[in-house]
Formats: C-alpha cells, structure tokens, sequence
C-alpha cells in the first residue's frame, strides 16, 4: 500500500511542478521559483527525517524519489523552454534553499533546547555531513542536466525525443548517487551495498518519470511560439561565468564609486580651504543667498558670521543699481561658465557707501545652478580716478570747468540736443579792463575779481547747464533750453551780480563790470559748439567797443 501512496504522491508533485512551469506565458517565472524553492525546503527535511518506502527489496527514499525529481524535472523544462539565465535562477534557488534549510532546522533545535524540556520531534536534527554532501552534489546535478541536455538535443538530433529525455534524467540520476553517497556515506561498512540500491532505484525512478518529462517537452514544443533552441555546449557554465563576471563589475563599479567619492571629498575639502583663506572676497550665492563665503567677504559687507546665514545679496547692493546687478547675475545663469564683470555701488551693514567690482561666474551646485562671485572693493581707486579727472577737468582758481572740461561736456550735450531738436543758449563773457585790475591792485586781487565773476555766473544758472573758464579773464556758459530772450535775462543779471560785488582793496573800493555775448542754437540752422562760440565771442566784442558792462547778441 505504502508503494502506490509514494506513486502517486511522485505523480502528484511531478505534475505540479510542470504545471506551474506551463504557467509562465501567463504569470512569468515567479511562483514556479517559489514552488522550487518550496519542494526543496521539503526535501531537506524528509531526507533528514529518512522517510523511506519499501517495495520488495528495494528501498526508495522519498525526499530522492519524489521531491528532488521533481526538481531535476523543473530545472530541466525551464532550462529547455527558457534558457541559460532563467535556469541560473532556478539553480541558485534550489542550491541556496538546499544550505538554509539545515541551518533553520537547527536553530529550531536550539531555541527549543532553550525555551522548553519538549523536544522538537517534526523537524529532523540536520546532519552536516550529508547536508553539506547534499548541497554540492545538487549543483553538480543541475549543471551537469544542462550540459547532458545541450549534448543530447544538439548533437544527437537523430535520437528520438523521449530516448533524449530518459538518457538524460538517468544521467544525472546515477551522477547524483555516485557524488551523494560518495560523499555521505564513504568508508562505512554498506557503502557499496547503498551504492548498488540506490543506482537501481534510480533507475525505476527515470523510468517512471522519463515519460512524463517526455510528454510535456513533446506538449509545449508543439506550442505555438515556444521551441526548444539549440544552444552552445557548456551554455550554462558560460551563465555561470558571466553571473561571476557580473558581480566582479557590480563590485569594481562600487569600489570606483567609492574612490570617486573620497576624491570628491578631499577635493572639496581642499576648495573650501583655498576659499576660506583667500586674499579677496569670495562667495557662493544661490536665491540671492550665501552658500558659501570667507573671511573676507564678512570684512568687505560688515556681516558677522551668524547675520550672513539670513542675509541676502541684494541687501549689500545699492537701490540705484540693483536692475543692473539682476541683469548681469540673470545673464551668468543663463550662461553657465560664461564670467560677467560687474561693477555697482554697495552699502554695508554699518551704512557705509562703496564701490565694488564683481566678477561672477554661473556654477553648478549640488544639482542646480549657482553663482560664484570674487568681489573687489575699488572705492579708492574710483575715488582717484573722479579726483584726477576733476584735476584735468576743473579750474583751480574758480572751481568752474577749465577750456578742456567745459568743450568735452559742450560735445556732449550737442550731440544729445542735436537729435532732440532742442534750442539752447551760449554766452561769452569777459572783465571789463582786467589787465589794468592786474596792473593796479596786482594778481591775487585779479583772482580775487575772477573767482567773484565765477560765483557769480554759477549762482544765476541751473544745475544742468555749464559754466567754464576759458582762460585768462574769459568765461562761457552754456543755458540748456533757453533762448535769445532767456539768455539777455540771464546776461543782464550775471552783469548786476558782478556789478554789485565790489570789493575792498588797500586804497580804493574795487567794483568791476563785465562784458557778455551770447548766440542762440536754431535747430532748423545747427552749427557746431565751436561755432556757437565763435559768435558769441563776436557779439561780446561788440559790447566791449560799446563800453562794456553790456549784454548784446550774435
């Protein structure tokens, strides 16, 4: 009875475990790896337990001739049907199921020695020597499947299918027994004798299982779209290979990721250190805010190192030029590695007025774009520049634009006025009988008289015209918007102004008059400055041979 109880318990599991294999079209290779993974958990328990069926006089252990041909079974379709790779997995879980399970069993054992007095009598005590003997001989057995398999269906073609599928199983059947027991049960008294039972045992197995595995080959190659493949002798050791190949590349990558790592962080480190000790002001900006900044650029805008977490560039720019900083930061981002020089009045902290040059450049910064801004106060420098530029440009006596000053902002506005179409005013003035002021009363009350005739002439005019000395005791001004009348008005006034300025000397009361021409710009006629003044310089002759102290027109 118990004989045809293991005959159809054989039966049963051969027959799920190519069911669930036919499945894969349908839900893919997943739950037939799960049942593998399962029937040999089960394997390792029975063949631990040693349960056995006796028929006549041959003994069949049941973990061999129902679970572990079933896995020989499983293994072989999926590596027929389905190739190398799938057939990898299919191994690593039976080999990988086939060492856990003892190590389970045995913890099992131990945690019920610890916690109870009750022995733990459903789960076997592992052996370590037939476990280790069962492990390595299982992926002997798989791949040598694979291998017998490749040489039977790719070479012997003529030989018909279910002779290929009996020769096969047997194969790995007998090579099973020879690795197991070799390497369980060598040097014991009845080795040769469970050697020779076991082989015959085996044998009936195959020949029971042989056409089952032959039918359902014949089943699913009959399939529309499914075949079986002739592939390269040895294609599973090449798998194998390939998945050691692959993991020595996962590992190579990880340790150059790693090194990659270490030297990004010691080259940051070092960036930090050269932007901490820098000379000049260096900051990293991100959202108009400090990511980065040294030393210097808390000397430069008089932050202290905790008011710089919450503080934002735009608070150190100037209001005047904060349209300019936005587009030369807009075009660095954009423009990415692209340096931008910009300069801009800044303010710091402490209310007090700079000039700085920034040069900044678009940057990468953990995924997103930033700026990198090296700062540079030039306020001394700017400082200079305007006071040499005023030195060459003003007049020292009177404070009034010298010849060259005066004919450098005239070009200017003549070409502004020029393309307005705007009128305007120029008049030519000089000191009634300066040289004989000289002769009299001698040079420092002649300067006196010139810088009295300046103060005058800048007191009268508006801020956006122009008043200059043209050298000796002649003056021009220029009267932004104003015509012929506008002009005689102002003329007349400058006169009285001087007029009334008389000044005491060591002998007599000094009052002096002064002589003025002026000429107006037509539009519809232009003539250049120098024209302009030319005229004007002709009408204040013309007022001098009338007397003086007189305003005429060109």
């Amino acid at each position: 009875m118990n004989a045809w109880i293991l005959v159809v318990e054989a039966f049963t599991v051969y027959g799920l475990v190519l069911w669930a294999h036919s499945l894969r079209h349908r839900f893919g290779l997943a739950f037939f790896y799960a049942l593998l993974g399962g029937l040999t958990a089960i394997m390792s328990w029975v063949t631990d337990a040693n349960v056995v069926v006796t028929f006549g006089d041959l003994t069949f252990l049941v973990g061999s001739t129902v679970f572990y041909t079933s896995l020989l079974l499983g293994v072989f379709v999926v590596y027929v049907f389905d190739g190398p790779r799938a057939t990898r997995v299919a191994i690593l879980t039976v080999v990988g199921v086939s060492a856990m399970v003892p190590i389970i069993s045995l913890v099992l054992h131990i945690q019920t020695r610890i916690s109870t007095t009750v022995p733990l009598a459903h789960v076997p005590i592992p052996s370590l020597r037939i476990n280790i003997a069962s492990v390595l001989t299982t992926l002997a057995d798989l791949v040598f499947l694979a291998i017998s398999w490749e040489y039977l269906h790719g070479r012997l073609r003529s030989i018909p299918l279910a002779a290929k599928a009996f020769l096969a199983l047997l194969g790995v059947m007998w090579l099973d027994v020879v690795l197991f027991n070799t390497g369980a049960f060598l040097g014991q008294s009845d080795y040769m004798s469970i050697m020779s039972g076991t082989l015959l045992s085996r044998l009936m197995i195959t020949v029971f299982a042989a056409p089952i595995l032959w039918a359902y080959l014949s089943w699913q190659n009959s399939l529309a779209g499914v075949s079986m493949p002739h592939r390269p002798i040895f294609a599973i050791l090449e798998e194998v290979s390939e998945l050691r190949v692959e993991l020595q590349t996962a590992h190579d990558e990880i340790q150059h990721r790693k090194a990659i790592e270490v030297a990004l962080m010691r080259s940051e480190k070092r960036y930090r250190q050269l932007v901490h000790n820098a000379s000049e002001p260096i900051a990293v900006l991100q959202n108009n805010l400090y990511l980065l900044h040294n030393a210097k650029l808390l000397e430069l805008t008089g932050l202290s190192e905790h008011d710089i977490q919450e503080a934002s560039f735009s608070d150190f720019v100037h209001p005047g030029d904060m349209e300019r900083v936005a587009a030369g930061t807009s075009a660095a981002m954009k423009h990415l590695g692209d340096p931008q020089s910009i300069e801009f009045r800044a303010v710091t902290a402490t209310g007090e007025a700079l000039v700085v040059q920034a040069n900044i450049v678009g940057i990468e910064w953990d995924g997103h774009g930033a700026l990198l801004a090296f700062l540079h106060d030039v306020t001394a420098q700017r400082n200079t520049e305007q006071r040499l530029m005023a030195e060459a440009t003003e007049d020292e006596l009177t404070g009034v634009f010298n010849r060259r000053g005066f004919m450098e902002k005239f070009e200017e506005f003549s070409a502004k006025v020029n393309r307005g179409h705007r009128i305007y005013s120029v008049l030519y003035m000089d000191v009634d009988k300066f040289k004989s002021i000289n002769d009299l009363h001698g040079h420092p009350t002649g300067d006196l008289v010139l810088r009295t005739v300046a103060n005058a002439a800048k007191s009268l005019v508006r801020e956006e015209d122009l008043v200059g000395r043209m050298g000796g005791d002649e003056f021009a001004i220029l009267l932004s918007g104003a015509d012929s009348s506008e002009a005689a008005s102002v003329a007349r006034r400058i006169l009285e102004r001087v007029l009334a300025s008389c000044r005491e000397t060591s002998t007599t009361p000094l009052c002096v008059t002064a002589s003025i021409g002026f000429a107006q710009f037509d539009p519809q006629n232009p003539a250049s400055p120098s024209e302009l003044l030319e005229a004007a310089d002709k009408a204040l002759l013309a007022a001098k041979r009338q007397g003086g102290n007189l305003a005429l027109s060109a």
